[in-house]
């Protein structure tokens, strides 16, 4: 149904132009360019060099949901939904 929705509004876009208005007003819209397009692959979240020393980190958001990028005592990098896991918090 998310793939429908999409499809229909899509078909009204011209190149050189903005998105229909639906794309800046609807929720399901919206909704369905998350699930569809946005949640299906990699997304730049972060420079290296924003946590360039063990134990940096920043914070990264996309619809709603938070992310904590942070430099290991390794020297590698690691992303984790940022949730507290007894408070389910940020």
């Amino acid at each position: 149904m998310q793939r429908q929705l999409l499809d229909k509004h899509l078909k009204h876009y011209q190149a050189g132009y903005g998105l229909p208005r639906d794309f800046y007003h609807d929720l399901d819209l919206y909704q369905a360019e998350l699930d569809l397009i946005w949640r299906q692959g990699w997304l730049f979240a972060a420079l290296s060099c924003e946590v360039s020393k063990p134990g940096n980190y920043v914070t990264y958001d996309v619809a709603g949901d938070s992310i904590l990028i942070v430099r290991r005592a390794d020297g590698s990098i690691g992303a984790m939904h940022n949730v507290c896991r007894h408070r389910g918090s940020l």
